[in-house]
């Protein structure tokens, strides 16, 4: 992970002539809300591979790029179309790279953005679990814990 972000890092500098290092510790709570979401992605998508096998692998790995226009990476939620800002509302990562855009802009963190990416978070993170152990559960009981 660290080798990763060094990356990326020196990316951004080299191609954007942002420099992120200037933010610091700032960041860092934001890097871990997001790391959560990768979490809860990872269950959801385990949890319809196990169910339905490896025909579905492209289905469920392409839709969490469906989440990315929605996510606020690019551009802030408030440039979106009204419908797709509902849609934003429900997703931390939309929170989590707002605030990010409001430490580049101001320096502080909002502690709004911070503390409900991290309450989404664990609220995915449980569904995602159930979810996963649902399908799990249910796999077996069908016989089809393939893994092939």
């Amino acid at each position: 992970m660290i080798g990763t972000l060094s990356v990326a890092f020196l990316l951004t500098w080299l191609l954007y002539s942002v420099n992120l290092l200037t933010f610091g510790w700032l960041l860092i709570p934001f890097l871990a809300s997001l790391l959560m979401v990768g979490w809860w992605i990872g269950l959801f998508v385990s949890g319809i591979l196990i169910q339905f096998g490896r025909d579905l692998q492209t289905i469920a790995w392409s839709g969490v790029y469906s989440l990315a226009p929605f996510s606020a990476i690019f551009y802030p939620v408030s440039s979106l179309p009204f419908w797709a800002q509902k849609i934003a509302l429900i997703l931390p990562s939309s929170y989590i790279f707002e605030g990010m855009r409001e430490v580049i802009l101001t320096g502080k963190i909002p502690f709004y953005n911070l503390t409900l990416s991290f309450l989404m978070n664990l609220f995915y993170i449980i569904l995602g679990a159930l979810f996963f152990k649902y399908c799990f559960k249910r796999s077996k009981q069908k016989g089809l814990a393939r893994l092939q």
